[in-house]
């Protein structure tokens, strides 16, 4: 019997099994990258068991160089299919709070709820965790949408179905499930701090965060017995900073000082400060495409809607990591205009075929706009791929008689 993983593209997969990530930027959401994605208005966990740190926000492959802790050498596959996700609070005076490396202790089994828990039911997922897909990840936390600030220090997955395969083996064998159905993982030398609560519908979500299992003898541990074979219910992870997704309104921008204000849907407003290692970005309701400062900041502009990705600091001063330029002004039509050779007008501007706002000024210059094709690959051109009787979509900003373009691709 053959199990697959379900996998998902995701931004960032950092180092080792488990991560903490927001997915979804503002709109399309899901892979940011040149095809779309699928919408994630959330926080996630994920599972992955490798990483290549990419300066670009885009899942990358690689080969770990950390080393599992191992399982009976005749098992070679472990899965658990994963329903619900919850962040469980730090609390010291409660003894459910504390870890329990081989017990079975259920926090909820008697009085409830942990008081703060952050629990909700996401979409079955399974998960091989002696095979965690590399440069993809199984994505969990996609229904938690409201996480309040906070100090967490461990997460709990629900599941349903362990089972492990047996080297050479026929079929899989049932697993114990230890404490109920749920597997803790556990924070330490720091807990999880959430700095800033998340407001999806208002536009502040996380999105990255890197929680890396401790290896050893708390690491993930598989025992057969005679009678029954066993996975360990609680495991050490380590934590990192918590990364976010801004998305909002720029406000008294300042491009000497490298700042702006972001205000969000949900009516928060955040101070953000970007400098040369800032990644900038175009996108529009279907994709992204990378614009380089060059482009990037002459986009910048009081009223542009911005997706800013990066960490909060003492400060609640959200430093940029990355910035997306939302361009939804759009103009589509073929070149109407220009001598034989070229479709362009002497003043440097294209005419469409388009009754009325049929004027494409391309930003910051002619020379200076990003040019692509409009259909897979989406090759990157340059401005003498526009002739006089080809297909342009423009995508800028509302200018008088037509848009401000940033962004053109060409054909089909």
């Amino acid at each position: 019997m053959e199990h697959r993983l379900i996998e998902t593209p995701i931004f960032r997969v950092l180092v080792v099994p488990v991560l903490l990530g927001f997915l979804a930027l503002h709109g399309c959401g899901g892979s940011a990258g040149q095809g779309g994605g699928t919408s994630a208005n959330a926080v996630n966990v994920s599972l992955a068991a490798s990483s290549v740190a990419a300066a670009a926000p885009v899942a990358a492959g690689g080969t770990s160089t950390l080393a599992r802790p191992a399982p009976p050498g005749n098992i070679d596959h472990a899965w658990i299919t994963v329903h619900r996700i919850a962040l469980l609070p730090a609390n010291p005076l409660d003894p459910a709070s504390g870890p329990d490396p081989d017990g079975e202790v259920v926090a909820e089994s008697d009085g409830g709820p942990i008081g703060g828990m952050v629990a909700s039911d996401v979409t079955p997922t399974e998960v091989d965790l002696l095979n965690l897909p590399s440069g993809q990840a199984a994505r969990f936390l996609n229904a938690l949408g409201n996480v309040p600030a906070g100090r967490y220090n461990k997460i709990r997955l629900y599941y349903t179905d362990p089972k492990v395969h047996f080297v050479g083996g026929a079929d899989n064998t049932a697993m114990h499930a230890t404490a109920h159905f749920h597997v803790d993982i556990h924070f330490v030398g720091g807990d999880l701090i959430i700095p800033v609560g998340t407001d999806p519908t208002g536009g502040v979500k996380v999105h990255d965060v890197s929680i890396v299992f401790v290896l050893g003898k708390d690491g993930l541990k598989i025992v057969v017995n005679p009678s029954k074979i066993v996975m360990r219910p609680q495991v050490f992870a380590s934590v990192s900073a918590v990364e976010y997704v801004v998305t909002g309104v720029a406000d008294n921008v300042d491009k000497v000082l490298g700042s702006f204000d972001i205000a969000t849907a949900g009516g928060d407003s955040f101070r953000v400060e970007y400098d040369s290692g800032t990644a900038w970005l175009f996108r529009d309701d279907v994709r992204w495409v990378w614009a380089g400062a060059d482009r990037g900041i002459p986009a910048l502009r009081d009223g542009a809607v911005l997706d800013v990705i990066g960490g909060f600091d003492a400060l609640r001063v959200l430093q940029a990591k990355d910035i997306l330029v939302n361009l939804l002004f759009v103009r589509t039509g073929v070149v109407v205009s220009g001598n034989p050779a070229s479709g362009w007008n002497p003043d440097n501007t294209l005419t469409l075929s388009l009754s009325s706002d049929n004027t494409v000024f391309p930003a910051p210059s002619r020379a200076g706009a990003l040019y692509d094709n409009a259909v897979f690959p989406f090759g990157a051109l340059g401005d003498a791929a526009v002739v006089k009787g080809v297909n342009v979509t423009a995508r800028g900003f509302a200018a008088t008689g037509g848009v401000e373009a940033f962004w053109i691709s060409v054909g089909p």
